[in-house]
């Protein structure tokens, strides 16, 4: 592989770089299997800097009860966002996704309200430290150390391969006879 064809090739990589930061990993459960009424609910979140998507999960499935989220941010100047679950997307009759417009990051408290109507089945309060998006830059570096060994090492054979092909030249000095 000559050098103008390694140049395309990282030029091609670095066009869809930002798309690889997009993927910072799966939901994590914040509230498993707590019983409101005669429901049981279940909580996967995503909480970002931006937009925090939050997952819920019905049991029994149903198609009237959806979540309302409060998120309360208590620091310097206290901050507070709420939301409807919706489901644009009509998933599935148990899950309902809901999202949250975080506007820094930190610990927020987090309400979660399972209502039927205009009737409240139940309420929990729950903790949760907001994240910037993506993986953050220690993460960038670990994962790219495998990567940058496999370039130093064909660095290194590319210019110890260039160094049998130079031509011999003579001590100065010698002439050769």
């Amino acid at each position: 592989m000559n050098v103008r064809t390694s140049g395309m090739w990282l030029a091609a990589f670095s066009a869809f770089a930002p798309l690889a930061l997009a993927h910072d990993g799966p939901p994590y459960p914040i509230c498993v299997d707590e019983v409101m009424g005669s429901i049981t609910l279940s909580i996967w979140a995503d909480p970002d800097v931006g937009e925090g998507t939050f997952y819920y999960y019905l049991d029994p499935p149903t198609g009237d009860v959806q979540v309302e989220a409060r998120a309360l941010f208590r620091g310097a100047a206290e901050t507070e966002v709420s939301a409807i679950s919706v489901d644009p997307q009509a998933r599935a009759p148990y899950q309902q996704i809901g999202t949250l417009p975080f506007e820094q990051q930190g610990p927020w408290t987090l309400t979660f309200s399972l209502m039927d109507g205009g009737k409240a089945l139940g309420e929990i309060e729950l903790d949760v430290d907001v994240t910037p998006p993506g993986m953050g830059r220690l993460y960038l570096v670990w994962y790219a150390i495998p990567f940058l060994a496999a370039v130093a090492i064909w660095l290194r054979i590319f210019l110890a391969s260039r160094t049998y092909l130079l031509p011999a030249v003579p001590p100065s000095g010698d002439s050769p006879v």
